[in-house]
């Protein structure tokens, strides 16, 4: 350097290779500014070819642009990160994937995790007939055998249990062993975590794939994989789906945006709605009528329904009006849209202010008979 140390070289070359080994090419990545120059521009890992994620390390290098050895040194660099590239690749595959489910944290946590060795070969034996401990207790370090069905075209797989967390809903475990698992692969590892949305979860999954040697995985089997398993998720699903509405109520909420603001969108949805809609969807909706009541709170009416839909009539009893907070409560209490097992079906729309508009919060509750 001359002048001083605040000063650089215009011949100097400074690069960096920020990089961090996430065990899948999914997540790996140079960060914006992976190279910085002076005087030469090294264009050997373009940002279309650049994967995602967050540099961890650095690894420094300082080379002058008129030394001889230059640019060999640089092509010695590409060629190593060219070749830690393919070792991610070939080492281990990392796979996402998330479902959405209107049954709590606990509750799913219990079926799909503590109770799922006694619940799912009851539910779908033609998937897994069976579930036996080999080793351990069932807490971390288990290893279970699980016996396929006569619907599946596997036998079986042994799988570890790795973790363990019922605080916060995660659990993970290997498949180790069986013929569900390619010669090509040395093991898959499984996490899941649930996590609160609403009255309901979201199903967070992530799997690793580790193979043996140079492999490639097909997508195809992934997917394939990916559809078993969540086959798999609906059958426990609907089977505590129909738990809950046995038991009495079932309670399901929904949210909606919308660009219109509350008070414009409660006038229509509410207070001018019996109204408006035989205006304006005559197909879905006829006629709304009074039937008891002056459209107050205790008011009965009658919706006939067009030709577009499947049912006749259904009768609503309006239990709440809340103009000055948006609220509106009623009951559907008779009619060919509520099933025999059903009593009743209350709803409550409530609107709340978001930006210059609204979002639409509806909770239903099913009283079954």
């Amino acid at each position: 350097m001359a002048g001083g140390d605040s000063q650089e070289d215009e011949g100097d070359l400074r690069i960096f290779f920020p990089f961090t080994w996430t065990a899948s090419i999914e997540n790996f990545k140079f960060c914006p500014n992976s190279f910085r120059y002076r005087g030469l521009i090294l264009h050997t890992y373009p940002p279309s070819q650049i994967y995602k994620y967050h540099p961890l390390e650095r690894t420094f290098c300082h080379i002058n642009v008129d030394h001889p050895l230059c640019f060999l040194i640089s092509f010695l660099i590409s060629l190593i990160l060219s070749k830690l590239l393919k070792i991610i690749i070939m080492g281990v595959l990392t796979y996402e994937t998330e479902y959405a489910s209107v049954i709590p944290p606990a509750r799913l946590y219990n079926a799909l995790v503590l109770d799922a060795d006694n619940l799912i070969p009851k539910i779908a034996p033609q998937a897994v007939k069976t579930v036996e401990i080999l080793e351990g207790d069932g807490g971390v370090g288990t290893i279970k055998k699980v016996s396929f069905g006569e619907g599946s075209e596997y036998s079986y797989v042994k799988h570890k249990v790795e973790g363990i967390d019922k605080d916060n809903f995660v659990y993970s475990y290997n498949l180790i062993e069986g013929d569900a698992i390619s010669d090509k692969i040395e093991k898959i590892s499984y996490e899941i975590k649930l996590v609160a949305s609403g009255s309901g979860s979201i199903i967070k999954n992530i799997s690793h794939y580790h193979t043996k040697g140079d492999v490639e995985i097909k997508e195809e089997h992934v997917k394939a994989g990916k559809e078993r398993a969540h086959g798999l998720f609906k059958l426990i699903e609907n089977h505590l789906l129909l738990e809950i509405i046995t038991m009495g109520v079932f309670t399901y909420e929904t949210e909606y945006a919308s660009i219109i603001p509350p008070a414009r969108l409660y006038n229509a949805l509410v207070l001018d709605v019996d109204n408006l809609i035989p205006k304006i969807a005559p197909q879905a909706i006829k006629t709304a009528e009074i039937l008891e009541g002056d459209g107050g709170v205790g008011t009965i009416k009658k919706i006939s329904f067009g030709e577009g839909s499947e049912y006749s009539f259904v009768k609503h009893k309006v239990d709440g009006i809340d103009k000055d907070n948006f609220v509106y409560s009623y009951s559907l209490i008779e009619g060919d849209a509520i099933s025999e097992t059903i009593k009743k079906i209350s709803y409550e729309i409530k609107l709340v202010a978001s930006g210059n508009g609204s979002i639409i919060k509806n909770i239903s509750h099913y009283h079954t008979k």
